[in-house]
């Protein structure tokens, strides 16, 4: 089966045709390595050869502690070998049986894990190579090609890796199954709690245990006083619990009752069965009671294998003894003694042998099953056994950031806050992520994963001077972190990183209950049929609990870190990134989304030579995006355009052309856009403070811009105001786009700054509303040339078409220019609220008028008003100013004239859709009549405009059917 060329000195070839199968395996000393058969060892450390530069494997080869691929010189001292070909399949399994409770004993230091090393100048592999739940995986090399090739690390339900079942040693001790963390235990009789706890468990007949009877506590281990709840808290009304019942009548006067609690819909995609099986397998327990089962839960979660692209599914089983052991103790972990399990409860990820024999429930539960009104006793004795255990891998689990507490390293499971974030371990040994079993590890030169699976329960590390592009066919893994780039002109990385993966982990919660009760039946007296006798009723009563309210079955990925070393650079992918990014190009373009978890913000040191950013996806980074800002004139980046949606608490960018017509959101802070050239084509600038624009040139059309807010608490309708200002600083042009475009819609909570009048444009198409805070002073500086009452004033003087000022109480409107004598020029001035009473709200400076052309109030009534510095103008022709907004209107009822699409059906035109303007984010809804007298309006349907300031709600076929007019009217929400 095997060749040898020569015995005693480096041969020059090694080929395996047949079997080796060994725990003592051959020492190879050869230059070229060849598999053509079965090649499996057993060995403690990975396996490897010696003076080995040409590796080729086209059968199949396991290892218990897996393989170095490398060359080895006679000294022992390593470097790359030549080549790596794999076209077969290479497995490396764990060199000790069992890995549960994985972060003790990699504590310990009593696991090895498995490895597959691989330190070669070129890669070549289309096969299969997989590596277990503590196994790492390494790829290095000059030219790394992964063409069809699949790559496993962790746990892999097709195939041996990992321990399924609990491995009982003698009476006491066991050996978990891979995946399973013991959390907390308890077991105890007569309320007390075990380990040591002066908390008492409800033992109350009318309290007996069932869902929604409250609390049920369970102890932590020895030494601490801290208990839980199960089910936990609210979470019975979230997911709701169902009952399966078994009873059993073994004698007349003997009866067992056993019924299983367990939620149905939660964690979303998981299916839930329940047996009840006769005793197999008694764990080294004699079975005291006869006629009680072993009450069985099976939770399944089907998926997608990365590898095969089969379907298949994640199965976890829990088993409850209880009703027919005589008493509940606790086991001790053979491998960790500090970790205890009560005896009755087990866990398994394969079908134990009872789950086939057993039945479903056959009673329908109700609260006299388990409490009945004629029971003997209103206190009953109880047994009880709980625990709780963290479901999946240790890289999955016990990874969190600066974990404190019972168990530090297990705080992900008790905060699920954290789940998005992986960060660090209090533990040295997992102290970062990048030491975590379970890992895939490519580091290339040249990398081409074309048509790739890889899959990894722990992290996936991809590092490649020169990325071909051509994306893997699926990745599966929590956790990411790459560094990407091209000797070429361009990269692509699309199909890298996935939004979610599928995984059935988290904590798994379990509560069992044993108790005996009697109750009085009356039954004909078997010597007299005419007479009757009352029996006493022995009923065992079992219940188990199962909450599952710490499990989850979609799992968000991080990125820790990602960057991109290229001229130009596209990523199509969604990143939460919670370490590094660095996107080192020179033109960038996202059409994924960056989710900044840790740092919280995006800054000038992540883009060091980027000159092109276009953002067709989203930024979101809650301590700041800024892009150019720290950069020279001569140095600026040159063009910024916002396509999709950048929200940070603060936006700043400067670039020599910034356009947007996308969102450019500062949820907490100011935004500011600098520029010799601004395009707002669409899209919104949306800031909880100030919107700054400055530079020489800005042009609008159909913007939404709001500077500062206004939140109502719903419950107490306490306002709280955010002070927000407009504030132009434009030394060329400040325009829209004329009265043929989408109107611009702006707000401002705290006034306007015009610092600087452009030599050109206009605002005519543009309705600006300045709110007014409650004993606010609204500040309005502007620098427009006062020309007089003539049509002058609205020509290059940035006159706007529609000016609102919505006054509340004791507001104030003050007006002030920058110069001995400015104005503004407005088409329509529209007073609202407290600002029709003029005297009061408005100020206008001496230096200061304002001329508009029309007006909400009677332009007589403000006409020559402030001693003459309020003055309507006559005589002008001026195109219609654009309509007020949604937020005008009255009781959320709108006023805009609603644009209405038709089509053409059979030659009849028939409306089709309607559309407007409003704030991003809004939600409607659209009603219609065809009297408005009548005061009746029927409702046709909800919509919501998103990030979006445009609505369009597409209208039923059938929608007033052979009415001659119809009217529409739309209610805000938001």
């Amino acid at each position: 089966a095997s060749a040898w060329t020569c015995l005693g000195a480096t041969s020059p070839r090694y080929e395996n045709f047949g079997t080796v199968d060994t725990e003592n395996p051959p020492q190879i000393d050869a230059v070229e390595f060849v598999n053509q058969g079965v090649f499996s060892v057993s060995t403690f450390h990975p396996y490897d050869t010696q003076n080995t530069l040409y590796y080729t494997n086209r059968g199949t080869m396991r290892g218990s502690a897996g393989f170095h691929f490398d060359y080895v010189n006679s000294l022992g001292l390593r470097s790359p070998a030549k080549s790596f070909y794999n076209r077969g399949e290479i497995v490396a399994t764990e060199a000790f049986a069992g890995f549960g409770q994985l972060e003790l004993l990699l504590q310990l230091g009593a696991v090895m894990g498995s490895y597959i090393d691989i330190d070669a100048e070129n890669i070549v592999s289309s096969g299969v190579m997989r590596v277990g739940a503590l196994g790492r995986m390494t790829l290095d090399g000059d030219d790394v090609r992964l063409e069809r090739a699949g790559l496993v690390a962790g746990i892999s339900v097709l195939s041996e890796l990992g321990r399924p079942f609990t491995q009982f040693v003698g009476e006491t001790d066991y050996i978990g199954p891979g995946g399973i963390n013991e959390i907390y235990w308890g077991a105890g009789s007569n309320g007390r709690m075990d380990p040591q706890n002066t908390a008492l468990i409800p033992t109350t007949l009318a309290d007996v245990v069932r869902p929604s009877s409250g609390r049920h506590e369970v102890a932590y281990p020895a030494g601490f006083t801290n208990t839980v709840s199960i089910p936990n808290g609210g979470f019975i009304d979230i997911a709701g619990y169902t009952a399966f019942a078994m009873t059993n009548a073994l004698t007349e006067t003997n009866w067992v009752v056993q019924v299983i609690f367990t939620p149905t819909n939660y964690p979303a995609g998981m299916g839930v069965e329940a047996r009840f099986a006769p005793p197999i397998g008694s764990r080294g327990n004699p079975v005291a009671f006869d006629g009680c089962l072993t009450a069985l839960v099976r939770y399944s979660l089907p998926d997608i294998d990365a590898v095969t692209g089969l379907p298949f599914t994640n199965r976890v089983y829990i088993s409850d003894a209880h009703a027919w052991v005589t008493n509940a103790t606790l086991l001790t972990n053979a491998l960790a003694p500090t970790l205890l399990r009560p005896n009755v409860i087990d866990f398994s990820f394969n079908e134990p042998p009872d789950w086939e024999l057993g039945e479903a429930g056959n009673a329908v539960f109700s609260d006299e099953l388990i409490a009945h009104p004629d029971s003997v006793s209103a206190r009953v004795t109880n047994y009880y056994a709980a625990v709780s255990v963290g479901l999946g891998t240790v890289s999955r689990v016990i990874t969190t950031p600066g974990g404190n507490g019972l168990f530090p390293n297990l705080q992900r499971f008790l905060t699920p806050e954290n789940n998005a974030i992986f960060g660090g371990s209090e533990a040295g040994y997992l102290s970062d992520p990048t030491n975590n079993p379970a890992r895939i590890e490519i580091n290339a030169d040249t990398l081409d994963l074309y048509h790739t699976r890889l899959k990894s329960d722990g992290m996936m590390s991809i590092n490649a001077r020169h990325f071909t592009g051509r994306s893997p066919a699926r990745t599966d893994s929590p956790l990411f972190r790459f560094n990407v780039g091209s000797t070429n002109a361009s990269v692509i990385v699309s199909n890298v990183v996935p939004t979610t993966v599928r995984r059935l982990t988290g904590v798994l919660s379990c509560w069992s209950g044993i108790w005996t009760n009697q109750i009085p039946i009356v039954v004909p007296d078997p010597n007299d049929a005419a007479l009757s006798v009352t029996n006493t009723v022995d009923i065992r009563t079992h219940v188990f609990i199962v909450d599952t309210s710490g499990l989850g079955s979609i799992q968000p990925v991080e990125t820790m870190d990602a960057e991109f070393h290229a001229n130009h650079v596209q990523y199509h992918d969604n990143a939460n990134i919670t370490r590094r990014l660095s996107i080192d190009a020179l033109s960038f373009h996202n059409l994924g989304q960056f989710q900044m978890l840790r740092p919280e913000r995006i800054t000038d040191a992540d883009f060091p030579r980027l000159q092109i950013l276009t953002n067709d996806g989203g930024f979101f980074a809650r301590q700041g995006f800024s892009v150019g800002t720290d950069r020279t004139i001569s140095n600026r980046v040159q063009m910024v355009v916002n396509n999709g949606t950048i929200s940070a608490s603060g936006v700043r960018i400067r670039a020599e052309s910034v356009v947007n017509t996308g969102v450019l959101g500062a949820p907490e802070s100011l935004l500011s856009l600098d520029g010799d050239a601004i395009k707002l084509d669409g899209g919104s600038l949306v800031a909880q403070r100030d919107v700054i624009l400055r530079g020489k040139d800005a042009k609008a059309q159909g913007s939404f811009i709001q500077a500062g807010t206004a939140v109502t608490n719903d419950a107490t309708g306490v306002v709280t105001w955010y002070s927000g200002f407009l504030e132009f600083n434009l030394t060329d042009r400040l325009a829209d786009g004329g009265a043929e475009t989408d109107p611009n819609e702006w707000v401002t909570f705290d006034g306007i700054q015009m610092l600087v009048k452009p030599a050109l444009g206009d605002l005519l198409n543009t309705t600006i509303r300045s709110e007014g805070n409650i004993f606010g002073d609204m500040v309005h500086l502007w620098a427009g040339e006062d020309r007089g009452a003539t049509a002058a004033g609205y020509q290059d003087n940035v006159a706007v078409g529609r000016l609102i000022l919505n006054g509340r109480f004791q507001s104030l409107f003050s007006f002030e220019g920058t110069g001995a004598a400015n104005a503004l020029y407005v088409n329509y001035l529209q007073l609202d609220g407290t600002a029709s009473d003029i005297e009061a709200a408005l100020d206008l400076a001496p230096n200061f008028k304002i001329y508009f052309a029309e007006s909400n109030l009677p332009a007589e009534d403000l006409h020559g008003r402030f001693d003459g510095r309020l003055v309507h103008v006559t005589g002008v022709t001026l195109p219609t100013p654009p309509p007020a907004t949604i937020a005008d209107a009255e009781e959320g009822v709108s006023s805009v004239p609603l644009r209405i699409g038709t089509t053409r059906e059979g030659g009849n035109v028939r409306l089709s859709n309607l559309a407007w303007l409003d704030v991003p984010g809004g939600e409607y809804t659209v009603e219609y009549t065809t009297d408005l007298s009548s005061g009746k309006w029927s409702k046709l349907g909800d919509v919501s405009n998103g990030a979006s300031r445009r609505v369009s709600f597409e209208l039923p076929a059938n929608v007033a059917s052979g009415a001659n007019t119809v009217f529409f009217r739309v209610i805000g929400r938001h």
